[in-house]
């Protein structure tokens, strides 16, 4: 996408005027000269309902450019983040839409009356036409979506006014409070004139690294306050005794689980606790990061009335040059946890609370959603140290006990319903070197663990009795300890939950860089009344792969034969990696080729899995040739060394399914994995795996 130099003048010369006029400068205006063009016959529609290649060209090019309009007051950096963001996104969207225009449109054989010789000549005939060779040209333009417009289409947009560190013009007031809010202001909820103009004057004072947070907080935002005082320092150092009330709310990325289902983990909590501690400093009170007693002289006095009620805000201006602290803090936290639809997140993301599943409203709750609260008791210590904004560390361990209920929703009116005690474990750490705006970077670790016994039931609301049941789980907390009309199960739940979150951030000048996510471990075990019992292992990996393990253990504590199912998910799959995993289960299709990204999902029993790790133990000793029985013995017995790319020899020597499945789930080993699992078809005379295989298109 290096401007014009990108576009196939073949391609646009042999289109109408008008439509290449379109395509080099489709927003450009007539002059007074000139006579106005003629109003469009028809109203634009949008690509997807395009009828031929000529009106699908004009769909994509009728898209709209994305804005920087409702990014000013962020400082350049931090919007020009954000609008190449939104760039890569457009830009993916229109290679997306030219694709599947050509998908639809390419002229499909029917068996009846389309012979070869005549569909080849329809085909070569729909490939010369000029606005195919343009949505081929849009396609391979976008293939790698960059964070750049088109030359053409920059100059179609036209030049906008830069994002200057204090443009707060374009800023709506209810952006301005939220961004207040942010910040520990409160304003009334209905607020003087002279009060929201203190609101923008506090603002245009706030250094514009906190400012782009407040305006723009992303997927998560926290808040604190804090009552009491530092104690006399003794030294430099200096005990402190507090009361804090912290908050925080945060929406996850949007994850793809086993059946493709697409969630979002949506968390808020609120904290207060009693601190104890000692803080050092090696220099005295200073105005630091934020200089904002210097600025205030500087703002009216309805402005600094809001910085007085902002305890955040005031404790921002005793920052030191040096200093550590070590907290011993006990208190109580209330949490609310619910995993919801992408429609679901997209209307949290937006200030929304309307979409939360509602346990009132259990029949509206989409199937896959739930909701889980905690009441805990806490305690645990921190241990922090800084040098003004060139580096620190921190370190925390909390430690909650206490009770949860919740609700989730499963297929058709059944829910089910759970509660009991909870006890949870949380580190945190975080290491950062350097200059936030010119050159840093910082390393941050979170992990949990959390162990649930819960009582739990499946309750049909579908009738009387299970909707009784069901509001005396609401009003009174009680589960159904008994199977009555209404209750298809009862029993209690054990649940072991473990998360951990690294990322590691980069920046360099205008450059900037994050790394890592979130991966999740999940075992689950639920034991009914009649002494039965459901177990089930998931893992979700924080590059977009899920793993599921199911089987049902009988009254007699032993599994029950055949029951074990063994799931692996790739969400967002490389199209040729897609290709070769489709080919291993119908070597039929090894030809088919694949534009998009695509999720794919494998699904195994124990036998399967087995048969696997044979075809495997065949290959190995058709690939040796002469020697590949004695290759295959020297591996049984533990001889030679295995590489990372030797799938196929390391499920030959897996002993158990969970060994099969382990080798071809390996995080980060699919590029090895796909051509193994083909190969291992190719050797077997071409025969398929056994399991069961779908596929959807990513996006």
């Amino acid at each position: 996408m290096s401007g014009l130099s990108s576009v196939q003048w073949q391609a646009l010369r042999s289109l109408p005027e008008d439509d290449r006029a379109g395509i080099l400068q489709p927003a450009a205006q007539p002059t007074p000269n000139e006579p106005s063009p003629a109003p469009p016959v028809a109203a634009a529609i949008a690509p997807a309902q395009a009828r031929s290649a000529a009106e699908a060209v004009r769909a994509i090019n009728a898209l709209p450019l994305p804005t920087q309009d409702d990014l000013r007051g962020l400082d350049a950096q931090t919007a020009q983040s954000l609008y190449q963001s939104r760039v890569v996104e457009f830009n993916k969207t229109r290679g997306g839409e030219a694709q599947s225009a050509l998908e639809r449109l390419t002229p499909k054989r029917d068996g009846a009356g389309n012979a070869d010789n005549h569909y080849a000549q329809t085909l070569a005939e729909f490939d010369k036409d000029p606005y195919v060779v343009e949505l081929k040209r849009i396609v391979d333009e976008c293939r790698q979506p960059a964070a750049q417009l088109p030359a053409y289409l920059e100059r179609a947009q036209g030049a906008q006014a830069p994002l200057g560190q204090d443009a707060l013009a374009g800023l709506q007031p209810d952006a301005m409070k939220q961004a207040l809010d942010a910040l520990g202001v409160d304003l009334p909820p209905d607020p003087t004139p002279a009060q929201i103009a203190a609101g923008y004057e506090l603002l245009a004072t706030v250094p514009r690294d906190l400012l782009a947070y407040a305006i723009n907080p992303g997927m998560s935002v926290s808040y604190a306050g804090e009552v009491g005082a530092p104690m006399p320092s003794a030294g430099g150092v200096r005990p402190q005794v507090q009361l804090a009330v912290e908050g925080k709310v945060e929406l996850s990325d949007v994850q793809t689980g086993v059946g493709f289902q697409q969630t979002q983990q949506f968390k808020a909590s609120v904290q207060m606790q009693g601190e104890t501690g000692v803080e050092a400093g090696k220099a005295g009170p200073l105005h630091g990061l934020h200089r904002w007693s210097e600025r205030l002289g500087l703002v009216s006095e309805g402005a600094q009335r809001l910085i007085a009620d902002s305890p955040r805000l005031q404790r921002a201006m005793r920052e030191e040059k040096l200093a550590g602290s070590y907290t011993d803090f006990a208190g109580a936290r209330l949490s609310y946890e619910a995993t919801v639809t992408p429609a679901q997140g997209q209307r949290l993301d937006q200030g929304d609370l309307a979409a939360l599943p509602n346990p009132l409203d259990p029949l509206g709750m989409p199937e896959g959603t739930s909701v889980l609260m905690r009441g805990q008791q806490l305690k645990g210590h921190e241990f922090e140290f800084n040098y003004r904004y060139y580096g620190g560390g921190k370190e925390s361990r909390t430690e909650l006990e206490g009770a949860g209920f919740g609700v989730r929703k499963l297929e058709g009116a059944l829910v089910e319903v759970y509660a009991g005690p909870i006890k949870t474990a949380e580190n945190a750490s975080y290491l950062g070197l350097g200059k936030v705006g010119t050159a840093s970077v910082g390393l941050s670790m979170e992990n949990s663990a959390e162990t649930r016994s819960l009582h739990s039931a499946r309750i049909d609301l579908s009738t009387q009795e299970g909707r009784d049941a069901y509001q005396a789980f609401m009003s009174a907390g009680k589960v159904p300890d008994w199977n009555p009309p209404g209750v298809q199960r009862s029993g209690k739940t054990e649940v072991f939950n473990a998360e951990d979150a690294k990322r590691l951030g980069i920046e360099l000048g205008p450059m900037s860089l994050a790394l890592g996510g979130n991966s999740q471990v999940t075992l689950t075990r639920n034991t009914w009344q009649d002494g039965s019992a459901d177990w089930q292992a998931s893992y979700q990996s924080a590059g977009g792969m899920a793993t599921e393990l199911k089987c049902r253990i009988g009254a007699d504590g032993k599994e029950a034969p055949g029951s074990s199912q063994w799931t692996l998910t790739l969400a967002d799959t490389d199209p040729t990696l897609a290709r070769y995993f489709n080919a291993a289960f119908d070597p039929k299709q090894l030809g088919r080729q694949f534009e998009h990204r695509q999720h794919l999902q494998m699904q195994f029993s124990d036998d399967q899995l087995l048969d696997l790790r044979e075809r495997a133990r065949q290959a190995v000793v058709a690939d040796g040739g002469a020697d590949g029985e004695q290759r295959l013995r020297d591996l049984d017995a533990g001889r030679g060394v295995l590489g990372p790319g030797d799938v196929i020899e390391k499920i030959a020597v897996a002993d158990t399914p969970d060994e099969v499945f382990a080798t071809i789930s390996s995080n980060g080993d699919t590029g090895h994995v796909a051509p193994a699992l083909l190969a291992i078809v190719r050797a077997g005379d071409d025969a398929p795996l056994l399991g069961g295989f779908t596929m959807k298109q990513a996006g």
